[in-house]
This record gives structure tokens, C-alpha cells and sequence, in this order.
């Protein structure tokens, strides 16, 4: 036995858990793996997130959704946010299927089964969630016909970006976008917007770009309006591949790049 083992014997359960978790942090799943079961079996709910966490990404241990499922939905019931986060967002994606004895059954991705994410957004709402909070406003925006408000989608997105959640910030600059009937609103909807890019989000550094360049609530900018799709391109976001695509060969705020601008393109 390691020195570590050996120190390990000695520990009390919730330090064996705290070295865990750094064993984990810093990759070294074989030794963290075992700690996380065991304390989930005695009840931990942040190890029960821990190891459905591990199962379903397949970190330390083979991947089994079937096992996922348990110890995902034993974390989320116990009130753990992140599980019930994360239930949310996979029964939203099609991820998960319906009923916890067939949850994660399949590796292809199932029909969204709005009922359940909206049910897990609710309960991580009500431990102040802004990402479950904007999550109920995509449903309220994207989802079936049934599902669809978009008072209370706005309501939703405007909560979630009051939260700091760049999701709720995305999802409130377009509402603005959408009702806004003058220069204030506008101006208000691109604050928004510029938080949600500043956080990294694809499709808002992507609507930055278009609002940057026709100056829809900030001044024009079509070298700076370029420089925005570029980087949504850069990160899969299909409308900037074609933007910057077309910045590059009509040389629109760049510098004129026609074997690049048609690659982009293309793609």
C-alpha cells in the first residue's frame, strides 16, 4: 500500500472525501472513483451528483446511463441543484427517456421530454437557479405549441439575466429585440447581448455582430462587426461562418480574402 493509501486508512470519511475530490480535480479518478461510491452509498448527495456524474461521462469508471440515472436522480430528489440542473437540461435535449428504469437507456438522443425538464427547472428554480431559470424560458420560447408563452418566456429570461446567468442576459436581449420600439430598448437589448458574448456564448457574439453592423442599439462598426463573426465562425455558429465568409470576400470591415471568405462558406 502507497503512502496514500496508507494515510488514506486513517482518515475520517469526510476527509477521505475532501482528498477525493482533489484526486478528482487533478485527474486521478482510480483512487477518487471508489471514495465518491462509498460515500454515496452512505447517503453524500454531492458524491451521489459525483459518481452519476462519473457514470454518465464515463471519467474513472465504464459509462452506464442506466447507473447515471440512479444516483443522478437519488442527488436531484435530495435537493442537490447541479443534478437537478442537469436532469433538466437531458430530458430537454432528448438525452433522457421517460421513467427513471429506462433514463439514459439508449446512447442516441431520444424526443425531449419537455414535462420532466420543466419539472427539474422548477425544483433548481426554487434554490435560485438563473440557468434553470432560462432554461424555462427556452422551453416557454422553442418548445411545443403547448408549451409555448412568450409573456412568461420574458419573464423568465429577464429573471434569469437579474440572477447574472448569461443565458437569461441572451435570452432577454433578443426578447428586447423582438418588442423594443425605440432607441432605449435597443440600447437595453444590446447591454444584454454584450453581457451574454462577454461570457463566451456563441450565438451572441453572433448577434453582436449583425447588431454591430447595421448599429442596432450600439454605434456601427463594420470592422468591429467582422471581428464578431469571425469569432462565431470560429465556434460552429453556422450564420457567422457565412457572414464572415462574405466579410472576407466582399471585403466588408477586413481586409478582402477571397480564398478564405469561399472556404468559410462552404463550410
Amino acid at each position: 500500500m502507497g503512502v496514500l493509501g496508507k494515510v488514506g486508512v486513517a482518515l475520517s470519511p469526510a476527509a477521505r472525501l475532501r482528498q477525493a475530490i482533489v484526486q478528482a480535480e487533478a485527474g486521478n479518478w482510480t483512487h477518487a472513483f471508489p471514495v465518491f461510491a462509498k460515500a454515496a452509498q452512505r447517503g453524500d448527495v454531492d458524491a451521489q451528483f459525483r459518481v452519476g456524474r462519473a457514470y454518465l461521462e464515463g471519467t474513472g469508471v465504464p459509462p452506464s446511463r442506466a447507473m447515471a440515472a440512479q444516483w443522478l436522480e437519488q442527488a436531484a430528489t435530495a435537493g442537490k441543484v447541479e443534478a437537478q440542473m442537469l436532469l433538466a437540461t437531458l430530458y430537454l435535449t432528448g438525452a433522457a427517456k421517460d421513467g427513471s428504469s429506462s433514463l439514459f437507456a439508449s446512447a442516441e438522443p431520444g424526443e425531449p421530454d419537455y414535462a420532466r425538464a420543466v419539472h427539474w427547472a422548477k425544483q433548481a428554480v426554487a434554490q435560485k437557479s438563473g440557468e434553470a431559470m432560462a432554461l424555462l424560458g427556452y422551453v416557454a420560447t422553442s418548445g411545443p405549441k403547448e408549451w409555448r408563452n412568450l409573456d412568461a418566456a420574458d419573464a423568465a429570461y429577464k429573471r434569469s439575466a437579474e440572477m447574472g446567468c448569461a443565458q437569461g442576459s441572451l435570452g432577454y436581449g433578443m426578447a428586447l429585440l423582438r418588442t423594443g420600439t425605440d432607441d432605449a430598448q435597443r440600447a437595453q437589448a444590446a447591454a444584454h447581448i454584450v453581457k451574454a458574448a462577454s461570457a463566451g456564448l456563441p450565438l451572441a457574439i453572433y448577434l453582436l455582430g449583425v447588431m454591430t453592423e447595421s448599429g442596432t442599439g450600439v454605434v456601427a462598426d463594420p470592422a468591429a462587426a467582422a471581428q464578431f463573426y469571425r469569432q462565431a465562425a470560429e465556434r460552429g455558429v453556422r450564420s457567422g461562418m457565412a457572414r464572415w465568409g462574405l466579410a472576407l470576400m466582399e471585403a466588408r470591415g477586413v481586409e478582402r480574402d477571397v480564398v478564405n471568405g469561399e472556404s468559410w462558406l462552404r463550410r
